[in-house]
């Protein structure tokens, strides 16, 4: 898994490609500010280290103490002498807190808000005597100004550690200010090892020859790191790929919608276009009807029975049962049934071959009526149709009943028309 720098300049990965055999070292911080942002130490808390970590500092040192509970966290500053000292806390900036007055002019006048502040000072010997009981794998010291008082009361000969790493500009400057203090480190037997700059690394001698070949090139590919901000960038990028994805299923899920209404829609037409064709055809079979010979004929007929009807306020059958009922009543009423017996004994008696077809379909006819009146009752559901279609069913079913009523009086008077009666031989 790739290494995860948070520090400024790269500072973790150099401590890191010379300290990563170390499991659960050891490290204090003097300057440690905000625990995540710009921190040299986040990497290795991250990795099981532990330390001590001084910021003078309210909100930094609150912050501290929520995000490393196992570490050791002093609201202190560190110097050369025990009792108070003015801290100039730059309350709109992370890592520019100092105990330099001229520092914090130089701030003010760039704008930072500035609140003083009496704070506890100790010396670092003090700190490392009460609370290390171990090895010291690394020192950063950042206070922006009083890196020489710190150094001035540490105690080197009882506590050394490895590395140490020292701030050596002046704040928000490339100039260097190492030398009001590297004396001392040098003095305590420590030796310079690598300028990254911003910081300074000096290793002590005991340790000069095991750790300098790691100090000899700055962070490269070959250290394997990222920084955190890319991380968060690529975080970024992952989430926005996510809800690329999900917008494309999104996508997918409606077209996959838009596609099955479509096909509803065309399964839609092709229903209304064979209702069309049906509707058509019934058309063309209704035009055919009104357009036929018997139809112009028998049009004055219906319309006076259609008109009578209205008038005297019959109710509206169905055509089938109204066609079955008129007809059956119209050929057994007893008048018909005389005129039809008359007509057939006339026939008999003047032996005329005209009328015998006429009379044997009038039979058949009233036969086929009589046979059908039983079953009126499972015709007796109305239909449903449109009331232009009715209308022609009323017509046609007067058109039917006159026919008959006209075939009927035709019989009649064929038999009766100028014949004389003659009695048998």
């Amino acid at each position: 898994m790739a290494f995860v720098s948070y520090a400024q300049n790269f500072e973790d990965v150099m401590l890191w490609r010379a300290l990563r055999h170390v499991e659960r070292g050891f490290w204090v911080d003097v300057g440690a500010a905000d625990p995540d942002v710009l921190s040299v130490t986040r990497a290795f808390s991250e990795r099981g280290w532990h330390g001590i970590n001084i910021e003078p500092a309210e909100r930094p040192f609150r912050l501290l103490r929520q995000s490393r509970p196992d570490d050791i966290n002093l609201q202190v500053a560190a110097g050369d002498t025990q009792g108070e000292i003015r801290l100039f806390v730059v309350d709109d900036a992370n890592g520019l807190t100092t105990t330099d007055a001229a520092i914090a002019a130089a701030h003010a006048e760039h704008g930072y808000r500035i609140t003083p502040a009496t704070v506890l000072v100790t010396t670092l010997a003090e700190i490392c005597a009460a609370h290390v009981t171990g090895p010291v794998h690394f020192l950063k010291i950042d206070v922006e100004g009083g890196e020489k008082a710190v150094i001035a009361g540490a105690d080197f000969v009882r506590f050394r550690p490895w590395i140490v790493l020292v701030e050596s500009t002046a704040p928000d400057s490339q100039f260097q200010t190492h030398a009001e203090w590297e004396h001392l480190l040098l003095e305590a037997g420590y030796s310079f090892a690598y300028f990254d700059g911003l910081n300074r690394f000096y290793l002590a001698e005991e340790r000069a020859a095991e750790l300098l070949p790691h100090f000899q090139s700055p962070p490269n590919v070959f250290d394997d790191f990222v920084r955190a901000g890319d991380m968060t960038a690529e975080a970024r990028t992952a989430a926005a790929e996510a809800r690329t994805v999900a917008a494309e299923a999104a996508y997918a899920r409606a077209t996959a919608r838009a596609s099955a209404a479509d096909a509803e829609t065309e399964a839609a037409k092709l229903h209304a276009a064979y209702l069309e064709v049906r509707a058509s055809a019934a058309e063309d079979r209704v035009t055919a009807l009104t357009s036929s010979t018997s139809w112009r004929l028998t049009r004055p007929m219906r319309s006076i029975v259609y008109r009578s009807r209205r008038l005297l306020g019959y109710p509206s059958p169905s055509p089938m049962q109204s066609i079955i009922y008129r007809c059956r009543r119209l050929l057994l009423h007893p008048r018909l049934s005389l005129l039809l017996r008359i007509a057939y004994r006339t026939r008999r008696l003047l032996r005329h071959p005209r009328l015998s077809p006429l009379l044997r379909i009038a039979r058949r006819v009233r036969t086929l009526l009589r046979r059908t009146a039983r079953q009126v009752p499972s015709l007796s559901a109305p239909l449903q149709m449109p009331e232009w279609k009715m209308s022609s069913f009323r017509m046609l079913e007067d058109e039917a009943v006159m026919a008959v009523r006209a075939q009927a009086a035709l019989t009649y008077a064929q038999a009766c028309r100028g014949h004389a009666f003659k009695p048998r031989a």
